[in-house]
């Protein structure tokens, strides 16, 4: 009887232990998380300021990479009628935020396959881009020198 007890005390202090990591690795989480967030608004905001060089020029023009809010799964993982319902999607919305834009974008990239356009445009449009619902990211497109 005294060895239940034991058994029952170690029990009941390993799942206490097990409990207090694991909310302990979840709080672990959320403060990561929330670092992360900081963090990658701190880059948005230096690779507006600095990147683009937005106090620089008005006049100047950037080349930028916009991802699209359009659902999206490697189409190696899809079936054929779904990776062509796919491509519509993103055709569309592209197509959707062209038309928005109309001549103050010009769009020098169209992917077919991937939510994204590659897109020439000034500080004051890039600024209503960064607002628009239906870009989710925006990177500087710079080349990449070969090796």
């Amino acid at each position: 009887m005294e060895k239940h007890k034991k058994d029952t005390a170690y029990i009941f202090k390993s799942k206490f232990w097990a409990l207090f990591f694991v909310l302990l690795l979840l709080l672990a989480a959320v403060l990561v998380s929330q670092v992360v967030k900081k963090m990658q608004q701190k880059r948005l905001t230096e690779f507006t300021e600095q990147g683009l060089g937005l106090n620089e020029s008005q006049e100047k023009t950037f080349n930028l990479i916009l991802s699209l809010k359009v659902p999206f799964t490697p189409e190696g993982n899809l079936l054929p009628e779904q990776v062509e319902a796919q491509r519509e999607a993103i055709s569309e919305a592209q197509e959707f935020l062209i038309d928005e834009f109309g001549d103050r974008i010009e769009v020098y990239k169209v992917y077919t396959t991937l939510p994204n356009l590659a897109v020439r445009v000034n500080a004051e449009t890039y600024e209503e881009l960064r607002q628009n619902p239906l870009v989710t990211s925006i990177s500087e497109d710079l080349p990449v020198p070969a090796n």
